[in-house]
């Protein structure tokens, strides 16, 4: 089915630097997945140079709320 909202205007810059703070210098690779319309979380998936092996990925979620133009998050992190 289609989206029932609009797709989600989303701060990159906001995500990255969310991404480095959990993530820091051990960053390896990450990857992004946006949801399809605003008000879902979005997920990063990302892989530290010292995980126990190649799929031992950590998550941040992040929820997208726009208010009058301003981009909010807020994150929570689990390891996988």
């Amino acid at each position: 089915p289609a989206p029932a909202g609009p797709p989600p205007k989303v701060d990159y810059d906001a995500i990255w630097r969310s991404l480095q703070s959990a993530a820091g210098p051990q960053l390896v690779a990450w990857n992004l997945r946006l949801p399809a319309e605003a008000g879902k979380p979005a997920t990063v998936a990302y892989l530290l140079a010292d995980a126990e092996h190649p799929r031992a990925l950590n998550q941040l979620s992040q929820l997208f709320t726009i208010m009058r133009n301003i981009f909010c998050c807020s994150v929570s992190v689990t390891n996988d």
